[in-house]
Order: C-alpha cells, then sequence, then structure tokens
C-alpha cells in the first residue's frame, strides 16, 4: 500500500506543474497582447499629434500667405512677414473654436515659411533630354557662384 501511495504523490506532483506550467503560458500571452494593445494605442496617439500639428502648420501657413496676398500684391521678396520665423506656438491657439483632447491642447508648434522657388534648381543644368548640358542654365549656375563668392569657373566641372 505504502508503494501504491508513493506512486500517486508523484503523478500528483507532476499534474500540478503541468498546471503551473500551462497557467504561466496562457498568462505570458495575455499580458503579452496586452503590451501589444497599448502599442497600439499610442502609436495611434502620436500618429493624431502629427496630424493635428500638420494640420496647425498647414493653416498657419494658409492664413500668412493670404494676409501676404492682401496686403503686398503679387510679387514676394524675403522681407516680408512670411519668411519671419514662427516662434514656439500652443497648437490650440490655431484651433480656438474646436474641442481638442488634453494631449493635443498642450502641443506647440514653431517653424518658417521657405520659398521653394526662390531655390536653383540643379536641373536646369541639362537639356530637357538630360543628355547634353544647359548653356543658358549653366551661364547661370556661374553667376550664382560669383555671387556666392565662389569661382564661376567651377560650374562647367560641376554640372
Amino acid at each position: 500500500m505504502n508503494r501504491l501511495f508513493k506512486k500517486e504523490r508523484g503523478s500528483a506532483t507532476i499534474t500540478a506543474l503541468i498546471v503551473v506550467s500551462i497557467s504561466t503560458l496562457i498568462i505570458s500571452g495575455l499580458m503579452w497582447r496586452q503590451e501589444v494593445q497599448v502599442r497600439q494605442l499610442e502609436h495611434r496617439r502620436l500618429q493624431q499629434q502629427a496630424v493635428w500639428i500638420e494640420r496647425s502648420a498647414i493653416d498657419l501657413a494658409r492664413v500668412v500667405l493670404r494676409e501676404d496676398l492682401r496686403n503686398s500684391g503679387v510679387a514676394d521678396f524675403i522681407g516680408e512677414p512670411w519668411s519671419l520665423p514662427l516662434a514656439q506656438s500652443r497648437v490650440a491657439d490655431f484651433f480656438k473654436s474646436t474641442d481638442l483632447p488634453y494631449e493635443i491642447e498642450n502641443m506647440t508648434i514653431r517653424g518658417q515659411l521657405i520659398d521653394a522657388q526662390s531655390r536653383f534648381n540643379l536641373r536646369n543644368l541639362l537639356s530637357n533630354d538630360g543628355q547634353q548640358l544647359n548653356s543658358v542654365g549653366i551661364l547661370i549656375y556661374s553667376r550664382l557662384l560669383n555671387v556666392l563668392g565662389l569661382d564661376g569657373q567651377l560650374a562647367n566641372p560641376t554640372a
């Protein structure tokens, strides 16, 4: 009888270990899923913040450029108010009539409008087919190098 009791006792220990192992696997799986869900929520929150910042920047640029058109007419130059950098400002200031989530109310934005058309396009150094150098583009590039205090003769080799 004593021998039978020892066998049952060993099988009870093994059964307990199996139950604990399975429980541990189930709990770790649940915790892993919860961690994934938390990260997904965080990602969605960050995406929403990025969208609000983007909207703020676009709305700000739209307002500044509309005012510039109204005040100065057709021509733009670098000394106008649109070219001044924007100091750090709260996003909520741009959306006063909108009910914003708490996290977005405290976000800030800063930046500056840059006239991309005022930059030199390096593609102008080549002809339309892209096979030959464009003499007019190289002449303009040479003048630009001279204005910057560089050797204008560098225009051909760098093209």
